[in-house]
Formats: C-alpha cells, structure tokens, sequence
C-alpha cells in the first residue's frame, strides 16, 4: 500500500466514523423524550350501559345508537341531557332528547322524546317513539 492508498483509507474511515457519530447525534437529539403523564392527570373513563326496550318499529336519535356510551367519571348526581337533531326517512327533521336523571344508586332513569322539528311539503311525519329506562354505570379505567 503507498502513501496516497493509506492516506485515502485513513480520509475514508475518518468520514466514515464522523458520519456515525453524527447520525447518533441527530437521532438522539429526535428522539423522543416522552414519558407518561402522571397517575393524577389521567381520566377515568366509564362506560354508560342503556337498559330500555326499544320498539323495532321506531327510530331514535339517540347516543345510544352505536352501542354503550363512553364518558369521563362523574359524580352521578346531576341530571345529564344529550340533544340530537337529524333529517329522518319521513322527508322530516326531528330533535332527539335524552334526559337522564340520576337514581340514587349511581345510575339514571332514562327518558327519550322525539320533537318535531320541520317537514317537507307533502311530507307525512313518523309516529313519535317515546322510550324509557335505565342507565347503567360501569368503571372502564380507576
């Protein structure tokens, strides 16, 4: 090996190793410095389970609609009313109201009512569906 070979090697495993020493360098400085936030801050989430017999001839726009609901923990003594407004198949728009009250035990009675809103002309609107029942609570997270 002569001298221009072993100055081209030592030039090239000098880069090399600089070039490795920078790329630790920027992958430490991106890395992520996450950690998880404290026990305190983190929500307890419970799951709001609908006990009621629902008529299969009705519709209700109800948060109930795509199964249990999940909401933060809450202390259960105030009543909690949810409120949907939707354009149902009869050409007519309806307001949903949930009104849940609590129990005593830890859970609501529930109650559902439809209002109508508006309809199309000519628009012949759905019988209204009143419901009635129980909400459940069960802890999801501590």
């Amino acid at each position: 090996m002569n001298v221009v070979q072993r100055l081209s090697s030592r030039r090239a495993l000098l880069l090399g190793s600089g070039v490795l020493v920078a790329g630790l360098l920027a992958a430490w400085s991106f890395s992520c410095r996450c950690k998880a936030p404290p026990a305190s801050t983190v929500t307890a989430v419970e799951r709001w389970v609908l006990d009621a017999e629902r008529d299969p001839n009705c519709y209700y726009g109800s948060a109930w609609n795509d199964g249990d609901v999940m909401m933060p923990r809450a202390s259960h003594d105030q009543p909690v009313r949810f409120v949907h407004v939707y354009t149902f198949e009869d050409d007519c728009t309806w307001r949903g109201v949930e009104t849940l009250t609590p129990d005593g035990n830890g859970g609501y009675r529930y109650r559902y009512d439809d209002v109508l809103v508006s309809c199309a002309p000519n628009a012949t609107p759905a019988p209204q569906c009143p419901l009635e029942g129980k909400v459940h609570i069960v802890s999801v997270t501590e």
